[in-house]
C-alpha cells in the first residue's frame, strides 16, 4: 500500500498535454493501450487506485473505491473499467452496499463479455456470483459461479470454488460442499506459496470436510490457513471462524464461543456487515 500511495503521488505530478502515447508498459498492454498520453496516465492511475482498493479490502481497511471508479471511467478503456468494477464490487460487498454492487455489476456485464482477456471476465463472474449470493439470489449465484469455474484455470478458479462450497453448505448440500472443498484444497496444495485474495469463507470448507469424514484434511487446512494471516485482521477473522468450527466439532463449546466472540469483535472493528459475509449469522 505504501508503494501504491507513492505511485499515486507521482501520477498527480504528470502533465496533461494531449500528445500521442509513448509509453507501453506491461500493465498498459494488458488493459489495452489508450491512444493519447493523458489517457494512458489515467488508465494506469485507475489501475493503481483499484489495486490500492483491493489491498485495503484484504487488509480490513476502509477503501477509496469511488476515486478508482471515477478514474476508470475517465480512462475511456474497457479493460480498466471492468477490472475496476471487479475490485470495487468486492469493496462494496465488504461494506454491505449490496444494491449498489448489483447496479455496478449489471451495468458492466455486457462489456465484460466482450473483453479478449478471459481472465478479466472470469474474475468478473466470480464477483457477480458473490453479489447474487449476498442478495440471496441463490440459483443465479450458483449458475454464475459455475460459469466462472468453467472459464478459469489453475488457482484463478479458487475464489469461485470456495464460494460454491459456501453456497452448497448454506443449502445443506454437504456432499456437494465436500466435493468443492476438496477441489479447493488440492489447488491450494499445488500453489502453496500463493495467498489467493478474497478467501474469507474457509470455515464452510472446514465443516464440509468434517461432515465428509475427512477430519485430517480439515485440521491441516485450518493449520495452513492460520500460518498465513500474520497481523492481518481480515484473514485472522476468517481463521477464527474455522477454529471455532473445529472446537464445536470436538465438543468444546466454550472454546468455540470464545473464538466467535473474538471474530465478532474484529468484524465490528472493521465495520463488516452482520450477514453471511460477516460473522453475525455464525454468532
Amino acid at each position: 500500500m505504501r508503494c501504491l500511495e507513492a505511485s499515486l503521488a507521482l501520477y498527480a505530478a504528470l502533465g496533461s498535454e494531449s500528445t500521442a502515447s509513448r509509453e507501453l508498459s506491461i500493465t498498459t498492454l494488458t488493459i489495452g493501450a489508450p491512444l493519447t498520453q493523458p489517457l494512458t496516465y489515467r488508465a494506469s492511475e485507475a489501475v493503481c487506485w483499484v489495486t490500492l482498493t483491493m489491498a485495503q479490502v484484504n487488509s480490513g481497511q476502509p477503501s477509496q473505491w469511488r476515486r478508482a471508479l471515477a478514474l476508470s471511467k475517465e480512462s475511456q478503456n474497457d479493460g480498466v473499467q471492468v477490472t475496476s468494477t471487479v475490485d470495487l464490487t468486492h469493496a462494496l460487498l465488504e461494506a454491505g452496499a449490496y444494491e449498489e454492487a448489483l447496479v455496478l455489476t449489471q451495468h458492466t456485464l455486457a462489456l465484460a463479455r466482450t473483453l479478449p482477456l478471459r481472465v478479466i471476465f472470469q474474475r468478473f463472474l466470480t464477483v457477480l456470483g458473490s453479489v447474487s449470493h449476498a442478495l440471496q439470489q441463490w440459483e443465479e449465484a450458483r449458475r454464475t459461479l459455475e460459469e466462472a469455474v468453467a472459464v478459469a484455470e489453475g488457482p484463478l478458479c479458487v475464489p469461485a470454488l470456495t464460494r460454491l462450497c459456501m453456497h452448497s453448505a448454506e443449502a445443506g448440500r454437504w456432499e456437494q460442499a465436500y466435493s468443492y472443498a476438496m477441489k479447493v484444497i488440492n489447488i491450494r496444495k499445488r500453489f502453496e506459496r500463493l495467498l489467493i485474495m478474497w478467501e474469507f469463507y474457509p470455515h464452510y470448507e472446514t465443516e464440509a470436510l468434517l461432515r465428509g469424514g475427512d477430519e485430517r484434511q480439515a485440521r491441516e487446512a485450518v493449520q495452513r490457513h492460520g500460518e498465513r494471516p500474520g497481523p492481518n485482521r481480515r484473514y485472522r477473522l476468517s481463521y477464527l471462524r474455522s477454529v471455532a468450527v473445529l472446537a464445536a466439532w470436538d465438543g468444546h463449546s466454550e472454546q468455540a464461543i470464545g473464538h466467535l466472540c473474538e471474530a465478532a469483535q474484529i468484524a465490528a472493528d472493521l465495520g463488516l456487515p452482520a450477514d453471511p459475509g460477516g460473522v453475525g449469522k455464525l454468532v
